[in-house]
């Protein structure tokens, strides 16, 4: 008799163990970090769609968006303009967000840019655009959530992605920061 309850014991312990490392731990919402921003689509003929990045919950969310509350804050468009035979990049804000995004500065060198973003602890903006002008290296940016939070971003690098089909897409790395308290000042 012994030896049966000390064998439920040991399989509700292993149990409560169990149920334990199932819990989901909470999730770590990023002030800051680096990611990689796509023009690729996605989805079934008729239903595509893309990824954009939400900066208040720290993910990607397809664009258009699948769900309320799953709107992400900027996506990345690529588009041929006339003249030019090659892609350029454009962030573009949700259609939602009534703040946007606004160039503060162009770089020469990744050393000059990181420099300048490092620095740059104060946002201080007058009007907003819904999108960029054609991405390059190098530039930092500002951003404002439809949350009215700043982000500053730094573009890293711009690569057209050749996937030997139609059509090619984009990639763009940068770098960002949040400020969570509504204030344009960048604390890290």
């Amino acid at each position: 008799m012994i030896l049966k309850s000390r064998n439920v014991l040991i399989i509700l312990i292993g149990l409560i163990f169990l149920l334990n490392a199932c819990e989901e731990e909470a999730e770590d919402i990023k002030n800051g970090g680096e990611i990689t921003l796509s023009s690729e689509f996605h989805g079934p003929v008729n239903q595509y769609y893309r990824f954009g990045y939400s900066f208040e919950k720290a993910k990607f969310f397809q664009i258009p968006p699948a769900a309320a509350d799953e709107v992400p804050d900027i996506f990345l468009e690529d588009l041929l303009l006339p003249g030019d035979e090659n892609l350029k990049a454009f962030l573009y804000s949700e259609e939602s967000n009534k703040n946007g995004i606004l160039k503060v500065s162009d770089f020469n060198t990744p050393a000059e840019a990181e420099d300048f973003y490092s620095s740059y602890t104060e946002a201080t903006v007058d009007s907003w655009l819904s999108f960029t002008e054609a991405l390059q290296n190098y530039q930092v940016y500002i951003f404002k959530t439809s949350d009215n939070n700043y982000v500053k971003l730094l573009i890293q690098d711009i690569r057209i992605v050749d996937n030997f089909s139609f059509p090619d897409f984009m990639e763009v790395d940068l770098k960002y920061f949040i400020q969570r308290d509504g204030s344009g000042i960048f604390v890290e």
